[in-house]
């Protein structure tokens, strides 16, 4: 069984290189040039940044406090769907991946990884985020799974 991320993917894919096309006004007399600008800009996946309150399964411990196992708070993290990041905004984390996953525009951004994930509707409730910065006892670049329905 595909899993809904696979489904989407095989689904853009159908699209990008079945027979639908964009409407006529999006394909100028260069063809090649604006249809492909034009198919990435509509299926480039967009930076999400995990809220308030969403936490990885995995626990950790806290060893200065208690010996108790402690939720890992993802607040601010980046899902990893392969979307574009401004290199200054997320310096630390640009510093450490560089272009390994695509240099996105080739000046500003740069590409998250892309990891496994699951929607429902158009938001994310499962998959990997990713550090975008040394914060809270973690890592930049570091991964971790997180699941939105787990944290209601």
């Amino acid at each position: 069984m595909m899993s809904t991320s696979m489904l989407r993917r095989t689904f853009l894919i159908g699209i990008i290189f079945g027979s639908t096309v964009p409407a006529r006004s999006a394909v100028s007399s260069t063809k090649g040039a604006t249809l492909t600008s034009f198919v990435q800009d509509q299926f480039r996946p967009k930076l999400i940044t995990l809220g308030r309150g969403i936490t990885s399964p995995m626990k950790t411990l806290d060893a200065v406090s208690s010996p108790n196992e402690q939720e890992i708070s993802l607040e601010a993290w980046l899902v990893c769907n392969g979307a574009q990041a401004h290199r200054e905004t997320y310096q630390e984390l640009f510093e450490l991946i560089g272009v390994l996953e695509g240099a996105g525009d080739g000046t500003s951004t740069f590409n998250l990884p892309t990891l496994e994930f699951e929607t429902k509707g158009s938001e994310v409730v499962r998959g990997w985020a990713i550090c975008p910065r040394s914060m809270r006892g973690c890592c930049a670049a570091e991964l971790m799974p997180f699941d939105v329905e787990s944290n209601i």
